[in-house]
């Protein structure tokens, strides 16, 4: 169209008409028209995903229309519309590739927080009451022993006290996350997420249950296996090279701050903090820790998966029961 203009404008000239002007309007014309089109193809920022018109693939990165149920370029399974601008607000997605596993932990844990508040009542938000603590997975070192409870050390990761406490939880893990599912992978990420929260658990027994005499401490919240993926991710990204060294000390300055908070606010147990973050220090030291370079470890990080899912399938048939029956008087007798 422009080409056209111009050729037209430059026919009238060598017919005698001064074109000055117009060429000047249509000069003025393409510049809004780049502007426009920069506008429309650079990605938003937080907010601005919520009127964004497309929807980038988990899989391979394609951009799709924002009502596409499968990607055009790949055919993998898309994210609703409203899933999809909920998961970028909150920072999950990204065009270099989608964090799922991080993606589901949080749908469980805002899930489960919806659920109480509905069956709790609204003082739920603020923070709930013994029982419906116990009923959503609240684990206390005593529960240790008794075999038919040791569900509750996975499950009391998935569950918080109250408002502040998961929006501080989401906030942290939204930007920890995808960061490092996107560096270990699905699999990995689970058998870490795994492992951490069972150290963080290990923690909290090892100070409340047997050096302090306290086993009736009352646990729950993510932060334990967040500490976890920030203690991988110190020692992950610590061999990486200069370049990853910048996450690195970003994420020790996470432990710090974070420490610093458990200790200052009351009824915070940083014995499960201090659990999970070394559980994580210690997975991400371990000999190739980096991407899998042979069959042996391969299979090792597969049986691990595997395991790591049996153990939070058996976890949620537990948590459902406790949440329909929540049978709490026995806990105690």
């Amino acid at each position: 169209m422009a080409d056209f203009l111009v050729r037209m404008l430059d026919r009238l000239e060598a017919l005698g008409f001064r074109t000055q002007k117009l060429r000047w309007k249509l000069y003025q014309w393409e510049k809004k028209r780049e502007a426009v089109r920069e506008r429309s193809t650079a990605l938003p920022s937080r907010l601005q995903w919520l009127t964004y018109p497309h929807k980038f693939c988990l899989k391979c990165s394609a951009l799709n229309d924002r009502n596409a149920r499968r990607c055009e370029k790949c055919g993998a399974r898309l994210p609703s519309a409203l899933g999809y601008k909920l998961f970028r607000l909150f920072g999950i997605v990204t065009p270099q590739g989608g964090a799922p596993t991080v993606v589901i932990f949080m749908a469980v844990m805002i899930g489960l927080f919806g659920l109480s508040v509905l069956l709790g009542g609204v003082s739920t938000l603020v923070g709930p009451d013994f029982e419906t603590l116990l009923r959503f997975g609240g684990w206390m070192p005593l529960m240790m022993r008794d075999p038919l409870q040791y569900w509750r050390a996975l499950a009391f990761g998935l569950y918080h006290a109250g408002l502040i406490h998961i929006a501080f939880n989401l906030f942290a893990l939204s930007q920890i996350g995808p960061i490092m599912e996107n560096q270990v992978g699905r699999s990995r990420m689970l058998v870490l997420i795994t492992t951490c929260q069972l150290t963080a658990a290990a923690g909290s027994y090892a100070w409340y249950g047997l050096a302090q005499g306290t086993p009736e401490v009352p646990t729950l919240g993510a932060s334990g296996w967040i500490f976890g993926l920030i203690g991988f991710g110190i020692a992950y990204f610590h061999t990486g090279g200069p370049g990853m060294r910048i996450y690195r000390d970003a994420l020790v300055r996470w432990v710090v701050y974070m420490l610093v908070f458990g200790f200052i606010v009351p009824r915070v147990n940083n014995a499960a903090h201090i659990g999970g973050l070394v559980g994580g220090l210690l997975l991400g030291i371990l000999p190739e820790a980096h991407p899998l370079r042979n069959a042996v470890l391969r299979h090792f990080w597969t049986v691990a998966f595997w395991v790591c899912l049996l153990l939070w399938l058996v976890t949620a048939v537990f948590l459902a029961h406790s949440i329909a029956v929540h049978p709490f008087k026995e806990l105690f007798q």
